[in-house]
């Protein structure tokens, strides 16, 4: 992956293979040892695999016999000049067992322009010679321990283009001043909103709330090298009265200078309406144009604080979601609907919100994808380019309607509208692999950590990708993710089966029977849980746990899917079968491609199996195999 003019920039830093220089953001030469920059342009010109320590030192030492310990020592040196230290994989990650990658998105072919020459930084003389594009490394200071699920993956052929001078900028939530009372939501929606009007700056790489929300009770300019972004914007809010005050700066990161400030007096009802005016200050003090879209608004959007409110209570709890918490934000957005019926994103958010209520409690999927469907379609009426109708839309027609071509049309119409969300790419990295397309579905995960960390659920699915590679290094992660949310039961779930798989059946149990009592018993867990018992050979149990499953059903929604793998397990195939069927009938997407599945083994021969088999598949005008 080498260039013909041997110049690169990554992060800030540009490489001169020529010159054989390393320059920081001020075109300043870093001082190298000749083996330590070899390393540096071999990691680089092989940055789409992991490199071996045996090839770098062949590569590098050429017809010599040398210790591991020097290749050791070249990398500490390139870290030492990055400012990283050793358990800093911002640029480059040591895969234990393997070697090294390079894994900062690298910008080839770059002009040789002195700092001086830059675009300007402020209305006055600031200047810079910092062309970041951060993609690939806040990918890892927001979360490195994420980063070795993806790194045997190869690089996409057909990344997105890059401009040498695309600049990466956060906006952390926006604070009270000590004397004023604290406004979470206030201080929240104002940084997501110019967040939304700096991103339609195509010169910038703005960073996602969900990533600076975390790191809002820091310093400015710690957070802002976290999250490996060239400028921070940060506020305060004051009351006065009737009145407020939002006093806003603009930071430059690598040096802590202020580059610009400004402060602002409205009406404490109308200071949404502040947005525009911050969002082209910030613009014209980094020379970038921010572009108005023919964007429809309405009264959430901030003229009516009390439905703003109220949307912003029931989007927050996306990200985080509970049991508890989502009653409460359906309650929200219902609130936030009714003071404003014309709401297009809270109709969204709420499609999201009861999709999300499928895979954390036991809701009538028919009913469930029912009513989120005409949230969606009621959206899409208000606002035909509302980014987070289509991610609805589209995890409707691949979870009810099992279309996977639809939905990859709707989530690519999303990214359309919204390409720097992090949800967006989640949700297709989501679709993706219920299409078995691992690859890409890859890919948009590790796009969508770069813009934001990934939630429980998207670390979850790293874990299992990283689980076929490297076990110890997945059960690492998982384990990260347990003291984040502790007591999360997706995370004991999955770790139950990882257990349960190399024969440690009491460890297991432990854990289904926490996440069992964690989850309000769902079923899911509670059928995973009797397969475990089955394999301890403890049959009594899994009986009595069929028993509670069965009268569950009687009076309510069960997942048949959870039912059909208990029966399974103990040897009555006729009822894992009608449960099966039941799945079907229900859309239960866990039997899509039910003939592909080698669990069902005993059943592959069974006509009424074969039947079912041949109508439960997955709608694509792909091949469902991995890529």
């Amino acid at each position: 992956m080498s260039n013909a003019s041997g110049r690169y920039a990554f992060e800030g830093f540009r490489v001169d293979a020529h010159a054989r220089q390393l320059l920081d953001a001020a075109g300043q030469p870093l001082p190298l040892t000749a083996k330590a920059f070899d390393v540096l342009m071999h990691l680089i010109e092989h940055r789409d695999r992991v490199v071996g320590k045996d090839e770098l030192m062949a590569h590098v030492w050429s017809g010599r016999v040398v210790e591991e310990n020097n290749l050791n020592q070249a990398v500490s040196a390139l870290r030492r000049a990055f400012g990283t230290g050793a358990g800093d994989h911002r640029y480059i990650v040591t895969v234990p067992g393997h070697g090294y990658r390079f894994v900062a998105q690298v910008d080839g072919g770059v002009d040789d322009v002195p700092p001086s020459q830059t675009p300007a930084l402020t209305a006055a003389d600031a200047r810079t010679a910092s062309h970041r594009r951060g993609w690939i490394v806040a990918a890892v200071a927001a979360a490195a321990l994420l980063l070795p699920a993806f790194l045997f993956w190869p690089r996409p052929a057909h990344s997105p283009p890059t401009a040498a001078n695309t600049a990466t900028l956060a906006v952390l939530p926006f604070r009270a001043l000590p004397s004023a009372a604290s406004d979470e939501l206030l201080e929240l929606g104002m940084a997501e909103t110019l967040i939304a009007r700096l991103s339609q700056a195509g010169a910038l790489q703005v960073r996602s709330l969900d990533a600076s929300r975390r790191l809002r009770s820091q310093d400015p300019m710690d957070a802002g090298r976290q999250l490996r972004v060239a400028y921070v914007v940060t506020g305060s809010t004051q009351r006065q009265g009737g009145r407020m005050r939002v006093t806003v700066r603009l930071l430059h990161v690598p040096d802590g200078r202020t580059l610009w400030a400004g402060t602002f007096d409205e009406q404490r009802d109308r200071v949404f309406a502040l947005q525009d005016a911050i969002a082209e200050a910030v613009a014209g003090a980094l020379t970038v144009k921010v572009v108005r879209t023919a964007q429809r608004h309405s009264p959430c959007d901030g003229d009516n604080v009390e439905a703003y409110r109220a949307y912003l209570s029931g989007r927050y709890v996306l990200s985080r979601p509970t049991v508890e918490r989502l009653s409460e934000a359906e309650a929200a957005l219902g609130r936030a609907i009714e003071l404003d019926p014309t709401c297009a994103r809270a109709h969204a958010v709420r499609a999201q919100l009861r999709l999300q209520q499928l895979s954390l409690t036991e809701h009538d999927p028919g009913e469930q994808y029912r009513l989120a469907w005409a949230d969606v379609n009621r959206a899409l009426e208000l606002d035909p380019r509302l980014a987070d109708a289509y991610v609805a839309r589209g995890l409707i027609q691949v979870g009810y309607y099992w279309d996977a071509t639809q939905a990859e049309a709707s989530l690519a119409r999303a990214l359309e509208l919204d390409a720097g969300s992090a949800s967006v790419h989640a949700a297709y990295a989501d679709v993706l692999a219920t299409a078995g397309r691992d690859e890409r579905a890859a890919l948009h995960l590790w796009r969508a950590q770069v813009l934001g960390p990934l939630s429980p659920w998207g670390t979850l699915i790293a874990a299992a990708w990283l689980y076929r590679i490297d076990p110890v290094a997945a059960q690492a992660l998982l384990a990260r993710t347990l003291e984040a949310e502790p007591g999360y039961w997706f995370a004991l779930w999955q770790r139950a089966a990882w257990a349960r798989n190399q024969g440690h059946l009491a460890e297991a149990i432990a854990d289904l029977e926490q996440a069992a009592r964690n989850s309000g018993r769902n079923s899911r867990v509670l059928s995973s849980l009797a397969r475990t018992y089955m394999a301890a050979r403890q049959p009594e149990r899994a009986r009595a746990l069929l028993q509670e499953m069965e009268q569950r059903q009687r009076q309510g929604y069960v997942h048949p899917s959870a039912l059909a793998i208990t029966y399974y397990e103990l040897g009555d195939d006729a009822h894992a079968l009608d449960q099966l069927e039941r799945a079907y009938t229900q859309r239960d997407l866990r039997i899509a491609n039910l003939g592909d599945d080698p669990y069902w083994q005993r059943l592959h021969a069974n006509p009424r199996f074969q039947a079912l088999a041949r109508r439960a598949v997955l709608k694509s005008d792909r091949p469902a195999a991995r890529n």
